[in-house]
Protein backbone atom coordinates (compact mmCIF):
# COMPACT_ATOMS: atom_id res chain seq x y z
CA UNK A 1 0.00 0.00 0.00
CA UNK A 2 1.12 3.56 -0.42
CA UNK A 3 -0.49 7.00 0.52
CA UNK A 4 -1.71 9.51 -1.72
CA UNK A 5 -2.57 12.73 -0.48
CA UNK A 6 -3.58 11.38 2.80
CA UNK A 7 -5.85 8.47 1.03
CA UNK A 8 -5.30 4.76 1.29
CA UNK A 9 -4.62 3.48 -1.89
CA UNK A 10 -4.68 -0.17 -2.33
CA UNK A 11 -1.67 -1.30 -5.77
CA UNK A 12 -3.09 -3.09 -8.40
CA UNK A 13 -2.56 -6.54 -8.19
CA UNK A 14 -4.05 -10.08 -8.60
CA UNK A 15 -4.22 -10.84 -4.73
CA UNK A 16 -5.02 -7.43 -3.30
CA UNK A 17 -8.49 -6.38 -3.60
CA UNK A 18 -9.58 -3.02 -5.87
CA UNK A 19 -10.33 -0.18 -3.37
CA UNK A 20 -11.02 3.47 -4.94
CA UNK A 21 -8.75 6.58 -3.74
CA UNK A 22 -10.90 9.03 -1.93
CA UNK A 23 -9.97 11.62 -4.84
CA UNK A 24 -11.48 9.56 -7.15
CA UNK A 25 -14.65 8.71 -5.21
CA UNK A 26 -15.44 12.50 -5.39
CA UNK A 27 -14.87 12.72 -9.03
CA UNK A 28 -17.68 9.73 -9.25
CA UNK A 29 -19.63 11.62 -7.04
CA UNK A 30 -19.46 14.69 -9.22
CA UNK A 31 -20.11 13.53 -12.51
CA UNK A 32 -22.40 10.62 -13.95
CA UNK A 33 -20.15 7.60 -15.23
CA UNK A 34 -21.79 8.46 -18.82
CA UNK A 35 -19.83 11.79 -18.58
CA UNK A 36 -16.87 10.16 -17.70
CA UNK A 37 -17.02 7.98 -20.90
CA UNK A 38 -18.08 10.78 -22.76
CA UNK A 39 -14.83 12.69 -21.90
CA UNK A 40 -12.49 9.69 -22.11
CA UNK A 41 -14.28 9.06 -25.59
CA UNK A 42 -13.37 12.10 -27.02
CA UNK A 43 -9.97 12.15 -25.38
CA UNK A 44 -9.28 8.71 -27.29
CA UNK A 45 -10.85 10.38 -30.27
CA UNK A 46 -8.26 13.21 -30.66
CA UNK A 47 -5.04 10.86 -29.74
CA UNK A 48 -6.38 8.53 -32.14
CA UNK A 49 -6.17 11.71 -34.60
CA UNK A 50 -3.45 13.05 -34.03
CA UNK A 51 -1.12 10.71 -35.18
CA UNK A 52 -2.59 10.01 -38.52
CA UNK A 53 -3.61 13.77 -39.12
CA UNK A 54 0.36 13.85 -38.55
CA UNK A 55 0.88 11.40 -41.74
CA UNK A 56 -1.14 13.85 -44.12
CA UNK A 57 1.30 15.49 -46.59
CA UNK A 58 2.26 18.85 -45.85
CA UNK A 59 0.07 20.59 -48.29
CA UNK A 60 -2.79 19.18 -46.21
CA UNK A 61 -1.82 18.29 -43.01
CA UNK A 62 -2.04 22.45 -42.66
CA UNK A 63 -5.30 22.85 -44.42
CA UNK A 64 -7.88 19.96 -43.59
CA UNK A 65 -5.94 18.34 -41.43
CA UNK A 66 -5.62 20.91 -38.95
CA UNK A 67 -9.27 21.75 -39.27
CA UNK A 68 -10.00 17.86 -38.15
CA UNK A 69 -7.57 18.09 -34.83
CA UNK A 70 -9.24 21.69 -34.06
CA UNK A 71 -12.39 20.06 -34.21
CA UNK A 72 -11.55 16.99 -32.13
CA UNK A 73 -9.88 19.42 -29.71
CA UNK A 74 -12.47 21.64 -29.38
CA UNK A 75 -15.17 18.52 -28.96
CA UNK A 76 -13.14 17.80 -25.77
CA UNK A 77 -13.31 21.31 -24.41
CA UNK A 78 -16.75 21.37 -25.48
CA UNK A 79 -17.45 17.75 -23.08
CA UNK A 80 -15.69 19.35 -20.54
CA UNK A 81 -17.27 22.58 -20.07
CA UNK A 82 -20.74 20.52 -20.28
CA UNK A 83 -19.85 18.35 -17.67
CA UNK A 84 -19.07 21.33 -15.50
CA UNK A 85 -22.56 22.43 -16.54
CA UNK A 86 -24.14 19.95 -15.67
CA UNK A 87 -25.07 18.87 -19.12
CA UNK A 88 -27.08 21.51 -20.39
CA UNK A 89 -28.99 20.64 -23.03
CA UNK A 90 -27.94 23.43 -25.46
CA UNK A 91 -24.30 22.61 -24.51
CA UNK A 92 -25.48 18.81 -25.43
CA UNK A 93 -26.53 20.26 -29.26
CA UNK A 94 -22.92 22.13 -29.60
CA UNK A 95 -21.23 18.48 -28.90
CA UNK A 96 -23.71 16.92 -31.15
CA UNK A 97 -22.91 19.72 -33.83
CA UNK A 98 -19.07 19.25 -33.40
CA UNK A 99 -19.36 15.63 -34.09
CA UNK A 100 -20.78 15.99 -37.43
CA UNK A 101 -18.32 18.61 -38.12
CA UNK A 102 -15.51 15.63 -37.24
CA UNK A 103 -17.59 13.16 -39.29
CA UNK A 104 -17.59 15.71 -42.30
CA UNK A 105 -14.15 16.36 -42.04
CA UNK A 106 -13.18 12.56 -41.94
CA UNK A 107 -15.47 11.62 -44.59
CA UNK A 108 -13.50 14.17 -46.94
CA UNK A 109 -10.55 13.30 -45.91
CA UNK A 110 -11.22 10.19 -46.88
CA UNK A 111 -12.70 11.03 -50.52
CA UNK A 112 -9.91 12.61 -51.66
CA UNK A 113 -7.42 9.68 -50.24
CA UNK A 114 -5.86 10.97 -47.49
CA UNK A 115 -7.53 8.21 -44.94
CA UNK A 116 -7.63 4.98 -45.58
CA UNK A 117 -10.55 3.24 -45.55
CA UNK A 118 -9.76 1.14 -42.72
CA UNK A 119 -8.83 4.52 -40.59
CA UNK A 120 -12.50 5.66 -42.19
CA UNK A 121 -14.03 2.98 -40.86
CA UNK A 122 -11.91 2.94 -37.23
CA UNK A 123 -13.43 6.71 -37.29
CA UNK A 124 -16.75 6.30 -37.96
CA UNK A 125 -17.01 3.65 -35.05
CA UNK A 126 -15.40 5.75 -32.69
CA UNK A 127 -17.90 8.66 -33.37
CA UNK A 128 -20.72 6.31 -33.50
CA UNK A 129 -19.90 5.31 -29.99
CA UNK A 130 -20.01 8.90 -29.14
CA UNK A 131 -22.79 9.60 -30.26
CA UNK A 132 -24.90 6.74 -28.48
CA UNK A 133 -23.21 7.93 -25.28
CA UNK A 134 -24.75 11.61 -25.84
CA UNK A 135 -28.27 10.08 -26.44
CA UNK A 136 -27.45 8.27 -23.05
CA UNK A 137 -27.04 11.43 -21.86
CA UNK A 138 -30.36 12.85 -23.75
CA UNK A 139 -32.42 10.15 -22.29
CA UNK A 140 -31.29 10.51 -18.25
CA UNK A 141 -31.72 14.39 -18.52
CA UNK A 142 -35.22 13.61 -19.98
CA UNK A 143 -35.97 11.45 -17.58
CA UNK A 144 -35.02 13.93 -14.59
CA UNK A 145 -36.54 16.25 -16.73
CA UNK A 146 -33.41 18.75 -17.15
CA UNK A 147 -34.97 19.35 -21.08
Amino acid sequence: MRTVAHATVHQWSESSELSIPVFLLYFFTTFMLEDLILFQKAYDLFVWLFPIVGKFPKNQRFVLGQQLEVAALRLVEDIMYAQKMNMEKALLDQIQNQLTIIRIYIRLAHDVHLLSLRHYGMGSERLNELERIIAGVYASLRSTSHI
